[in-house]
């Protein structure tokens, strides 16, 4: 890595990658940031520990490993910095700062979406001693575990995915029946179609791509097979033993690809203040 001070591990045998050392300037290096690349598309998961960015550097590191997103719900976006989507449950001048409880269930990120961006990118603001925890399993992992008769039978299969699942209530829609919200959510939001176990083309690998946060129905299963292959993959989500616990400190990078890395953000006790500034990523041709 060009200095002694700079450590990269293996968080797990198949899933993630640890640097320790980094600098902000570090980050303008275009060696390290290629090892940087590299290592999120054969491991899925990389952690920068505490390596501080502005606004600013943040999204100039995200411009370095692709094409930073507005997130695509424009009332979440950071004032200043479209870019940035800003997770925060802190009040300020008695208003939000940001969104919070952003989520907190198991999600592959943006499935809703017919082509979500591939990575996402986490800097830890504020974090909250012994508190704020994120989990993070593998779909290459998840899918392996999986029955192998769900798994046959879900090689040619798609899944529907829907935002109305999870969409937040907003006033013009106090009123409206259960039926006539989601109409509406859908209308915003199409559902999506994607395959159920794709391919991850730098490794060669299966994943099992949708979870019940986003997705309403494996297309071409029967409501046994549906109900079955949700509650495999909520079994094995809910072993601590197949998650990946990441316990933040101030200036925590955390990158994946969001096709591959199940998560979650676990709960805050009241009192508890936490900022995270998130940016989308979509993939550039290297």
């Amino acid at each position: 890595m060009g200095a002694t001070s700079v450590t990269k591990s293996s968080i797990s045998d198949r899933f993630g990658t640890e640097y320790r050392g980094l600098t902000a300037e570090a980050l303008n290096d275009a060696t390290i940031v290629s090892d940087i690349v590299d290592a999120l598309e054969t491991s899925h998961l990389v952690v920068i520990r505490e390596t501080p960015l502005s606004p600013e550097q943040q999204i100039e590191f995200a411009r370095k490993i692709g094409e930073p997103v507005p997130f695509n719900i424009s009332r979440y976006r950071h004032p200043d910095y479209p870019e940035l989507m800003i997770s925060s449950n802190v009040v300020k001048d008695g208003k939000p700062i940001g969104v919070a409880r952003v989520g907190n269930f198991w999600h592959q990120d943006s499935t809703y979406l017919p082509d979500p961006p591939e990575y996402t990118l986490l800097q830890g603001v504020q974090v909250p001693e012994g508190h704020g925890d994120t989990l993070f399993a593998s779909a290459i992992n998840v899918l392996d575990a999986l029955p192998a008769d769900l798994r046959e039978k879900a090689g040619q299969a798609t899944a529907t995915h829907l935002h109305s699942r999870r969409f937040r209530m907003r006033p013009e829609h106090v009123g409206l029946s259960l039926p006539e919200f989601r109409a509406v959510v859908d209308k915003e939001y199409p559902p999506a179609v994607h395959p159920l176990t794709p391919v991850d083309e730098p490794t060669g690998e299966r994943y099992a791509y949708g979870s019940s946060g986003y997705t309403e129905a494996v297309d071409q299963f029967d409501a046994n097979d549906n109900k079955r292959w949700f509650d495999a993959i909520d079994e094995f989500l809910g072993n601590p033993e197949n998650i990946y616990r990441h316990k933040w400190t101030q200036g925590d990078l955390v990158m994946w690809k969001t096709r591959i890395a199940f998560h979650s953000a676990t709960e805050l006790p009241e009192g508890a203040g936490r900022v995270v500034h998130r940016v989308s990523i979509r993939k550039s041709n290297r």
